[in-house]
């Protein structure tokens, strides 16, 4: 086996993003594609929700990248694996967009609620064989989104609230709480998408980066490898990557987004009376 040396040169010029963007429902996590250079990037559209980002709009003008629609797991994998085999289809890319980890999930538990692990000897069905299936393929199929080479990957997921011993939490909503554990350590950020009263009165939807000055989203959680970001982060993908790269953004930020007023009024408390 031959170990290939990187040098720090070569490290900062291949340097890519890998993150995940959390949120409830219609706060706006798939208008971030909008934040993405459209030329460059591809949407794997699992959960069939491109109606959002069709059109112009508060959250910017249509989108106009690349979209392939995902229906099952194996079509899921074989995306992946193209861009591991550097398939010149796919070659142009240098982010993909993936909307979202929960359909994605569930569509995985479908596929392996019908492989043989899910029935025992007698033939029966076997859940607990599904979810230990489950927990290998959703994991593998991330940690290989995060050691492609080249490539910013950003999933976005849902949050749901659970009660746990009288106690409201929000969680990443998946199907198997393996991937749910696994996902922080995988991704180099995993942020909450949510609004907020800003100090002019006006609320704004912004990515919360810190999940120590905003306790709400501990269970989460809320992570970076990211250095110097603010406590609130404007719903800009292109933006949070140069911060993290060291470089400038490929798209203008939405209209929409908070402006520098996020950074200045970190003490603003998310407001979630507005939800869409």
């Amino acid at each position: 086996m031959a170990l290939a040396i990187i040098t720090a040169d070569q490290r900062m010029r291949s340097a890519t993003v890998k993150g995940m963007v959390l949120g409830k429902a219609g706060v706006g996590k798939t208008t971030l594609i909008k934040s993405l250079d459209p030329a460059t990037t591809l949407c794997l559209d699992v959960e069939g929700g491109m109606l959002s980002v069709q059109r112009d709009d508060r959250f910017g003008p249509a989108w106009r990248g690349d979209s392939i629609k995902i229906e099952s797991w194996p079509e899921a994998k074989a995306v992946l694996e193209a861009f591991k085999a550097k398939h010149p289809a796919f070659t142009k890319y240098h982010s993909v967009f993936i909307d979202s980890i929960s359909i994605a999930s569930r569509m995985c538990f479908d596929w392996c609620k019908e492989q043989p692990e899910a029935f025992n000897k007698k033939g029966e069905k076997n859940n607990l064989g599904a979810y230990g299936l489950l927990g290998l393929e959703m994991p593998d199929w991330c940690w290989g989104w995060k050691h492609l080479d080249g490539v910013n990957v950003w999933l976005v997921g849902g949050l749901e609230q659970k009660e746990v011993l009288g106690v409201k939490e929000w969680v990443p909503l998946t199907t198997g709480s393996k991937l749910a554990s696994e996902l922080p350590f995988i991704m180099d950020c995993c942020l909450v998408m949510d609004r907020f009263k800003a100090a002019d009165g006006n609320y704004y939807v912004g990515l919360f980066t810190d999940a120590l000055k905003n306790p709400e989203y501990a269970s989460v959680p809320v992570k970076t490898r990211i250095d110097g970001l603010d406590q609130i982060e404007p719903p800009h993908l292109g933006k949070l990557m140069a911060k993290a790269i060291g470089s400038s953004p490929q798209s203008a930020p939405p209209p929409s987004a908070a402006t520098n007023q996020t950074g200045n009024d970190a003490h603003a408390t998310p407001n979630h009376s507005e939800a869409a």
